[in-house]
């Protein structure tokens, strides 16, 4: 039996162009990729945590950070709409998005849950990703909260 996969969203010339898309129902699949409205989404920004990660404690506990980290992303955006805009340096372009008026990539980064993409100088980023890593936060810290 084949698993039901929903049609893809159309995108016509110009679609990633708009000045801002909102969509309606962002999700995280099983492998922790973004959708929203049928649209396959790479955010700016962030290296999201592969939910198989294993991460060690100081002390040499081992717990399921990559899991914890596709947990909050889920909890953040799964069946909400987001307000995505689009930096075309790659192809496709790297979305910025916001739930509820709030930086997706700045949450994550802040709490530990994404690492900072290599290149990536923007200033609110880079000390979102510091912040966590000072203060032991997610992936950073030594089990979960």
């Amino acid at each position: 039996m084949r698993a039901h996969r929903p049609k893809l969203a159309s995108t016509g010339p110009g679609f990633f162009e708009q000045s801002a898309i909102r969509f309606q129902r962002a999700e995280v699949e099983r492998n922790g990729s973004l959708r929203a409205d049928g649209h396959a989404l790479q955010l700016f920004g962030a290296v999201l945590i592969p939910r198989n990660k294993i991460c060690t404690s100081a002390a040499g506990a081992r717990w399921t950070c990559g899991q914890h980290a596709f947990m909050a992303l889920r909890t953040l955006l799964d069946g909400k709409s987001i307000t995505c805009n689009f930096k075309h340096i790659s192809v496709p372009p790297k979305a910025i998005c916001s739930v509820e008026s709030s930086d997706v990539v700045q949450f994550l980064l802040s709490a530990g849950w994404a690492e900072l993409a290599e290149g990536t100088t923007d200033k609110a980023y880079v000390e979102a990703a510091e912040f966590a890593q000072r203060r032991g936060a997610g992936i950073w810290g030594d089990g979960p909260p």
